[in-house]
């Protein structure tokens, strides 16, 4: 099926792109795994000289393994902006909780009835063993380390999360803003999810580096055109700070209802992303679904006849 690009916004030729996505529901598929779609078309993204990243709750080596069958180098903002990698894996920043803010949010959270976790910039600690993330995670081969939570000895701390009931969360959410007075930032990734981390820390700061980085590096072209893929709650900053945000069809209610007059494209296991991208940047035949997976998008296709 041939398919003719019309109403197209204009890309200027000395325009440079940075597009990032979300990993979890936005990229990978319900099997946490990059299709071989996905594959081949960021491939041919990376290989035209578009800076992609990606940004993600994820640690980076968790991540890292899932985007190795790219074999093409990424910038990578990870556990949800505490931690910026560049594509040749330098790091540019990171942000970590102050001992006593930690301390604050493990006493608030004590007796809560949800696991806690937390990410430092060495890895994944715990408590007490959960057999559904260890298997979550399975794919990546990333597991955690059982410790005792103490402050004094915990150094590096990039963010504190629970996993739990809903209703149990919200209510530690609240717990939180009312009896943590040392500044965070607290977002839900998934409705079973509550992440906390260093104030001003989300996926938007961190992909501030990296638009800084890449204007630095293009000075000698013309605008940078930002593009992001979301799906959760946790992406909603990033969305909001580019030019071209994009939410995918199976995003949660609350951020679809949040950006209702934001594009949208087709559902992670509909390879979205690649989707979007293949026909944004006219990268060839790339039709890997129904060929009505883009909704409400800027650029509009028509069928030739």
């Amino acid at each position: 099926m041939e398919y003719r690009q019309v109403n197209l916004v204009s890309q200027d030729p000395v325009t440079r792109h940075l597009v990032v996505s979300d990993l979890d529901g936005t990229l990978l598929g319900s099997d946490h795994q990059l299709s071989q779609q996905s594959i081949e078309c960021l491939r041919r993204v990376v290989d035209s000289g578009i800076t992609f990243a990606v940004a993600t709750g994820r640690h980076i080596r968790d991540a890292e393994p899932l985007l190795a069958p790219l074999d093409r180098s990424v910038a990578m903002i990870t556990s949800n902006g505490a931690m910026v990698h560049d594509a040749s894996g330098q790091l540019l920043d990171k942000q970590v909780l102050p001992e006593p803010t930690l301390e604050c949010l493990l006493d608030v959270s004590q007796g809560f009835r949800v696991h806690r976790n937390i990410y430092t910039a060495d890895g994944w600690l715990v408590e007490e063993p959960n057999e559904k993330l260890r298997r979550l995670h399975e794919i990546s081969g990333y597991g955690y380390e059982i410790v005792e939570f103490c402050p004094r000895r915990l150094t590096d701390v990039l963010k504190l999360f629970f996993v739990g009931e809903p209703d149990r969360l919200q209510t530690l959410h609240r717990r939180i803003k009312s009896e943590v007075k040392q500044p965070v930032h607290v977002t839900f990734s998934l409705p079973n999810t509550l992440e906390v981390m260093p104030a001003m820390v989300n996926k938007a700061t961190g992909l501030a580096k990296l638009i800084k980085l890449t204007e630095d590096s293009s000075a000698a072209f013309g605008k940078l055109n930002t593009m992001a893929f979301g799906d959760g709650m946790n992406d909603l900053e990033m969305l909001e700070m580019v030019t071209m945000p994009i939410v995918m069809e199976n995003g949660q209610d609350e951020l679809k209802s949040k950006l209702a007059a934001f594009q949208k494209t087709s559902a992670c296991d509909q390879h979205g992303v690649a989707t979007y991208l293949a026909k944004y940047f006219k990268l060839g035949k790339h039709h890997f679904g129904s060929g009505d997976e883009v909704v409400n998008t800027a650029p509009v296709f028509a069928e030739n006849e």
